[in-house]
């Protein structure tokens, strides 16, 4: 296949894979993908004596809330290469990765899981604040809260539609991190979808709408706000940071936004998101599967949206995810500010 190039020059066509169309950013390796075949290419197991290492650490119940700056010198030589292998996949292609064979901990410490998942989830990266608290880990669980009430969709058991998170505020989190406590009983199951995959498709059906994606729209902040600010920001939906494509999406948002903007979307607005929404849905590009307990789902969250289905509890447990935003730790600027959560 020869090299092309869309309208701004950002994402190269390379050729194929077995699972899918293959792009480049301009400054990076290749990472477009479709559904098929990818969830296996991205999965990684922790090896025993790493996930023995984490369950004591977990277990002892110290230095659980201590900042780890970036990866320290006296890791050993496989937890740096599972740490390499990680942020290889996230940064490259496919730009995802599910990481199995975490240590379960007793059900009696329900604090167990919170110090496994910040331990880990600081050697990729620094945790930043996910609402107006300071919350760093960010529990995703049912409470039984409306959205139409103003809830954001991390705490009811709705489908969240293709999304990427804390897209209505200026700082993106990077890697996105989940790590499964509980299952649902049934649903629930996690769906992904890479955007360069969706704005190359877009380049060539509808240029039009990716002109239009790349002006701003209006977000429902969502009530993570301080005293005398918006509750809407506007952002685009396509658009670059140092030449890497980063997409700001979630729908039910962008029509909440316009709401409490006072505006009514135009026609060519709505006709744009609703070819995305189409493009999202085109059979065999989102990768699907299930969450299992003890697994993580971590994504670069510039450029792959993700998506939960609707789920179901049972009387006795929830479905109960962890979530770190995490910003790398060689990122420039890294800090520990970032939004409000989804």
């Amino acid at each position: 296949m020869p090299r092309t190039q869309n309208r701004r020059g950002k994402i190269q066509i390379l050729g194929s894979r077995s699972s899918g169309l293959v792009m480049r950013d301009e400054n990076g390796p290749e990472v477009g993908w479709n559904g098929n075949g990818v969830v296996a290419e991205a999965t990684v197991l922790i090896p025993d004596n790493i996930a023995q290492d984490l369950s004591v650490h977990a277990g002892s119940g110290q230095n659980q809330r201590r900042q780890v700056e970036g990866v320290p010198p006296n890791l050993s030589a496989e937890w740096r290469s599972i740490v390499s292998l990680i942020r290889k996949r996230l940064d490259g292609w496919p730009g995802f990765v599910i990481i199995t064979g975490f240590p379960i901990g007793p059900d009696h410490d329900v604090d167990y899981p919170r110090r496994l998942v910040w331990r880990f989830g600081q050697y990729l990266g620094q945790p930043v604040t996910q609402d107006t608290l300071g919350t760093s880990i960010y529990e995703v669980v049912d409470t039984g809260a409306s959205t139409e009430a103003g809830a954001r969709l991390s705490v009811t058991n709705k489908r969240t539609g293709f999304h990427t998170d804390n897209s209505f505020e200026k700082d993106v989190p990077r890697y996105v991190a989940l790590y499964c406590v509980e299952a649902a009983e049934s649903g629930g199951r996690s769906q992904l979808i890479s955007a360069h995959t969706i704005v190359e498709r877009l380049c060539k059906i509808a240029p039009d709408v990716v002109e239009r994606l790349k002006l701003p729209v209006f977000f429902d902040r969502r009530g993570g706000i301080e005293h005398g600010e918006e509750p809407y920001a506007s952002y685009p939906v396509i658009d670059s940071v140092e030449g890497r494509l980063v997409v700001r999406y979630l729908r039910y948002y962008i029509e909440s936004g316009y709401a409490k903007a006072g505006q009514r979307m135009d026609v060519e607005t709505r006709i744009a998101l609703d070819t995305f929404d189409e493009a999202c849905a085109h059979p065999g590009l989102a990768a699907d599967f299930s969450l299992s307990r003890g697994d993580m789902l971590i994504v670069d969250n510039y450029c792959v949206l993700h998506n939960r289905t609707q789920f179901h509890d049972d009387r006795t447990r929830q479905r109960r995810l962890l979530r770190l935003w995490l910003r790398p730790h060689d990122e420039p600027g890294a800090d520990s500010s970032a939004g409000v959560g989804h």
